[in-house]
């Protein structure tokens, strides 16, 4: 079986996956000196070939993955980037440490592991960096920034990249239906000034 994973140009320095090949959008950015993946796909094979995809397209190591929120179509292809350094929201953090979480990812993973060659391999992996509110990482004059807003998780993180105007709005947004968290979550919501300034919103 060929396993295939594109990265779609969004930008010059944005690339995305929203095809729900791997069962989970992705996206990636490159700063000057190195990229940094968004979310790891949901089996470790997709997880490998968006790293390469991404060190094709940018020409520059990988640094940095960072989770938008727990759920296992963004989690379980982490194997492929655990020699870097993982971040999440400390919620995201807190969610994935519990023990009900683990069992309930340990039989969900067992299950994927019968789809076959595509499903082995999958190793539950907890972030290694953790922010409360917010993160920003910069490299030379470009930066991204990471805020933690809750809305599809308790958990739940967008990425803005400013230089791009490219939001990377993980599951808070689905393409054509209502924002996922509702009004009231909304209100509370940074992603919204965000979005207004961005030309890009990659969602799912």
């Amino acid at each position: 079986m060929t396993i295939k994973y594109d990265l779609e140009q969004v930008t010059s320095l944005t690339v995305a996956h929203t095809t729900g090949e791997g069962r989970g959008n992705v996206g990636a950015v490159s700063l000057r000196n190195f990229s940094i993946a968004i979310d790891s796909t949901m089996y470790v094979k997709t997880g490998e070939l968006m790293r390469i995809n991404m060190k094709a397209k940018f020409g520059v190591p990988v640094r940095y993955l960072a989770l938008t929120h727990y759920h296992g179509d963004h989690i379980f292809g982490l194997k492929a980037f655990k020699d870097i350094c993982i971040l999440s929201s400390e919620m995201t953090s807190k969610i994935m440490s519990n023990d009900e979480t683990k069992t309930k990812y340990s039989e969900f993973i067992k299950g994927l592991a019968k789809e076959g060659p595509i499903g082995e391999g999958i190793e539950y992996i907890i972030p290694s960096l953790i922010f409360n509110n917010s993160l920003k990482i910069q490299d030379e004059d470009l930066y991204i920034e990471i805020f933690h807003t809750g809305g599809h998780t308790a958990g739940s993180s967008f990425i803005s990249f400013p230089h791009e105007k490219v939001v990377f709005a993980g599951d808070q947004v689905f393409q054509n239906t209502f924002p996922y968290a509702g009004l009231r979550g909304w209100k509370k919501c940074k992603m919204l000034k965000q979005t207004y300034m961005s030309r890009v919103m990659v969602r799912s």
